[in-house]
């Protein structure tokens, strides 16, 4: 059983943002917290009290309110963009039933054959 190399071979520059975190360091911040914790609640509860909650305490207050925002936006955007969909399939029925072709809607619009196919499948279930 060979080991695996996980540093660099020969001249490599690795920039510092490439730094993954070790096992180890990873350990001492944990028990950073613990023992802030363990022998001084009061003060390991405070944001200045380790490097790891004075990173929590630097992020926005309202970051759920944030987050609950950008999850309604996302959702009003795929609402718009399935309504956008099925007006596409529509167009497209309507075209295919005035007897174009799907090489013909393709060109006319700038899209490929693949998209005006698979729009026109869409488009097979429903009788709007």
């Amino acid at each position: 059983m060979t080991a695996e190399v996980t540093r660099p071979m020969g001249h490599v520059d690795v920039p510092n943002t490439f730094h993954r975190e070790s096992r180890m360091a990873r350990f001492i911040r944990w028990a950073d917290d613990y023992t802030l914790w363990a022998f001084n609640p009061p003060d390991a509860l405070a944001p200045g009290g380790s490097p790891t909650r004075r990173a929590i305490a630097d992020l926005p207050d309202d970051l759920a309110a944030t987050l609950r925002d950008l999850e309604n936006q996302r959702c009003q955007v795929d609402r718009h963009l399935e309504d956008l969909n099925d007006e596409s399939a529509r167009a497209v029925r309507l075209l295919r039933r005035r007897g174009w072709s799907f090489g013909r809607i393709a060109a006319e619009t700038g899209i490929s054959n693949q998209r005006v196919a698979q729009l026109a499948r869409s488009s097979l279930g429903a009788a709007r």
